[in-house]
């Protein structure tokens, strides 16, 4: 059904990523008495190490009106860590440790963090919000980037995350003539794995 395959650099050279937003901010921890923007840096900087320069970036949508799983443990979330609600300039100092900071579903929302990547011009970096979770909308925009712009050429599409959902949703959508990657990062030996 699927290869994997030790992660190498080769593997990453014009390639294009899917990440997921969530996953993304989860990823690193924040320093305390840090600007918003030295926040900012860190994620450019983590994204630029092991995936690259061209990267879709896609954060699940927050709506108040959605009811379901995902909604059901954001409120958990925010019930046991309880914030207030944060308004973000790039300059400013950030008030809140980052558990409080994106407990809270207006914060996490609004962070901006999708729109301020995508101003680095020397990178490659697109940020959809979806309406609902971000795991069908990772897998659909790596499938259309898959069809769009790299059918005759030798570049690939890998999707990055920590997600068993983003494995099954790949092996479930992609066309058996197509080769898509899903590439977890952890702490262990960093995989590929093939669909």
């Amino acid at each position: 059904m699927f290869t994997t395959t030790l992660s190498s650099r080769a593997l990453f050279e014009d390639s294009q990523f899917d990440v997921g937003g969530g996953w993304l901010l989860q990823s690193l921890v924040w320093p305390h008495s840090k600007i918003y923007r030295a926040i900012f840096d860190m994620y450019k900087n983590f994204l630029d190490k092991p995936v690259g320069r061209s990267v879709i970036i896609v954060f699940d949508g927050y709506e108040d009106e959605h009811i379901g799983v995902k909604s059901y443990e954001r409120d958990c979330r925010q019930e046991r860590h309880c914030s207030v609600d944060v308004g973000i300039e790039p300059d400013n100092l950030l008030p809140l440790n980052q558990r409080k900071f994106l407990s809270n579903v207006k914060n996490k929302a609004q962070s901006h963090l999708g729109q301020t990547l995508a101003t680095y011009e020397e990178f490659s970096f697109t940020v959809i919000h979806a309406k609902k979770d971000a795991d069908v909308e990772i897998v659909r925009a790596a499938l259309k980037t898959l069809n769009e712009l790299f059918r005759h050429a030798k570049s690939r599409v890998i999707v990055v995350g920590p997600d068993v959902d983003l494995l099954i949703l790949l092996i479930g959508l992609t066309p058996a003539s197509e080769s898509m990657y899903y590439y977890k990062m952890g702490q262990r030996a960093r995989r590929t794995n093939c669909t």
